[in-house]
């Protein structure tokens, strides 16, 4: 069933169609709430507060527009909201629930082949960081969301034109801080 055959059950009551669409997008929601608050109980809260949000607004979906990309916005809302909050130091419950679990939490057991590709998700992912904020979205939105460059043009509003430029330059300068990384 397509997002948009699901969306329409969803909109005439069927919880199961929800369901499917919180299994099919869950994980690229927490991914990307991971890249923008880089605290995965945060990113945890804030995946299931847009999948709220997204339930009690379903009536004002618009079908002219990637599921996907409506959620990406409704993410990133909610991490600039949270890091706005945060940069005012106002107690975030999700933030002292990782601290506290930090030091309960056992190390996963060591593989080889999984330590390699930890190690170099880290350096990428601290060289996505370094990127220029649109820069990052662009490859947030490609690489993450997965939203095809259409969506990811209707998402920011831009030409489509413009999208590929900026995700062609922006991998640019990410392989460019990625030289000399091993892997």
């Amino acid at each position: 069933m397509t997002d948009t055959e699901l969306i329409q059950k969803c909109q005439q009551g069927d919880k199961q169609a929800f369901e499917e669409l919180v299994q099919r997008y869950y994980q690229k929601a927490y991914a990307t709430a991971m890249f923008f608050v880089k605290n995965p109980d945060a990113a945890l809260d804030i995946s299931q507060e847009a999948f709220l949000r997204i339930y009690r607004n379903l009536d004002q979906y618009r079908f002219d527009h990637a599921f996907g990309g409506w959620l990406y916005q409704i993410v990133k809302n909610l991490c600039l909201n949270y890091l706005e909050r945060k940069r005012r130091k106002w107690f975030v419950f999700s933030d002292a629930f990782a601290r506290q679990n930090g030091r309960l939490r056992e190390p996963a057991e060591p593989f080889p082949d999984r330590l390699e590709q930890e190690e170099q998700a880290r350096w990428i992912w601290k060289a996505v960081q370094q990127l220029p904020e649109k820069d990052r979205e662009i490859i947030l939105l490609k690489e993450v969301a997965e939203l095809s460059y259409q969506e990811i043009a209707d998402t920011l509003h831009i030409p489509l034109g413009t999208v590929m430029s900026r995700l062609y330059y922006a991998r640019k300068k990410l392989a460019e801080l990625l030289k000399g990384v091993p892997g």
